[in-house]
């Protein structure tokens, strides 16, 4: 352990405990009482609504709610945005629920990249929300519905500064360590680094907020810390660093072992298929391109189709565009889709899910 560490902190690292102590009331440019500013209302739902067109997602939107500090006592001048969350069922999108939640994620990140929307000064973050997920929050307002979700109410609490920072210490010295070693580990060992300590940050959050403190917790104020102080983002470039140094082997390892997959697949299929039924995939690569085409058929007596899957392994995450065509007994269907991985490996193991290789 590196002790010297501790003395690397300055004061302003912890500067935003002081904004985690209660206001008397709720955010005065939000709302008046309990009642949401109108301006600020309808802005924040043509925001939702330009954000969740650009998705080109076709599930019903079955609520836009407004969470977060913003819509509670807890509010800061200085750290506080808009958590606009836009409810939706993923498994009207598709039975890959986790496919859809990577896609949403992607989407999300995208949009609040390319934008710096400010609504009476406060950053506005978009989040599609799986209608399942359950959100924790003492204050959650429905902004289609104009109406409280969940109406927060005053609690007597004073946030512990000394249990906070010491707690944030550590994970500070871990991330610190970390950057200290970026350029010294192979993608695989400090990949490996940095999913433990961020999982290790966010399971100490999610712990808290499923505990009785709740938004209140030590281990959620401990977050909130490491975002305010600029420390998540630090573990956010880190994280996009691992992704890509591991590209920068990509035509020499993870491409081949896809291709070669393909191929073992493409033997078991030809086991399967006999006199009236037949099912096939293939490739088409070429080094000079940006992508790699896979195509999967499958016929029979009464029903069949194809798919055809564009794999843009080149940047980071890897985009997948797909469409597919064929007929059953129920009918003809047909769809085009995308979605994102952040490995090679993560899309071997889609094909192996969707085709039950």
């Amino acid at each position: 352990m590196k002790v010297n560490k501790f003395y690397e902190f300055v004061e302003s690292d912890f500067d935003p405990v002081k904004s985690f102590y209660l206001k008397d009331d709720l955010n005065p440019k939000v709302w008046d009482g309990f009642e949401i500013n109108k301006d600020v209302r309808e802005s924040l739902l043509k925001i939702a609504q330009d954000f969740y067109s650009s998705t080109d997602l076709n599930a019903d939107v079955k609520d836009v709610i407004l969470t977060g500090s913003l819509s509670n006592y807890n509010w800061s001048e200085k750290y506080s945005d808009y958590d606009l969350h836009i409810l939706i069922d993923f498994n009207q999108v598709s039975e890959d629920v986790d496919l859809v939640k990577k896609y949403v994620d992607a989407a999300k990140n995208n949009w609040n990249k390319a934008h710096d929307i400010k609504v009476k000064g406060y950053e506005v973050e978009v989040y599609i929300q799986d209608t399942k997920e359950v959100h924790k929050s003492t204050g959650i307002f429905s902004l289609l519905k104009d109406k409280w979700v969940v109406k927060p109410s005053k609690i007597d609490f004073t946030p512990d500064d000394d249990a906070i920072i010491e707690k944030a210490k550590s994970s500070m010295m871990s991330i610190d360590d970390l950057e200290a070693q970026v350029e010294e580990d192979k993608y695989d060992h400090f990949s490996e680094k940095v999913k433990k300590v961020w999982d290790k940050i966010k399971n100490y959050r999610k712990s808290g907020l499923e505990s009785e403190g709740g938004e209140f917790s030590i281990g959620n104020l401990v977050f909130k810390l490491l975002r305010r102080n600029g420390y998540i983002e630090k573990m956010i470039e880190l994280k996009r660093y691992s992704y890509d140094k591991q590209f920068e082997s990509l035509d020499e390892n993870s491409v081949l072992k896809l291709l070669y997959y393909i191929d073992e697949i493409d033997k078991e299929f030809s086991n399967q298929s006999y006199e009236g039924y037949s099912v096939s995939i293939n490739y088409k690569y070429e080094d000079s391109k940006d992508y790699i085409d896979i195509h999967y058929s499958q016929s029979g007596y009464e029903e069949g189709g194809y798919e055809d899957m564009r794999v843009y392994y080149k940047q980071t995450p890897v985009l997948v565009e797909y469409k597919e065509e064929g007929s059953t007994v129920y009918g003809d269907y047909a769809n085009e889709n995308s979605f994102t991985v952040n490995t090679i490996e993560e899309l071997i193991n889609a094909i192996k899910d969707r085709y039950n290789a």
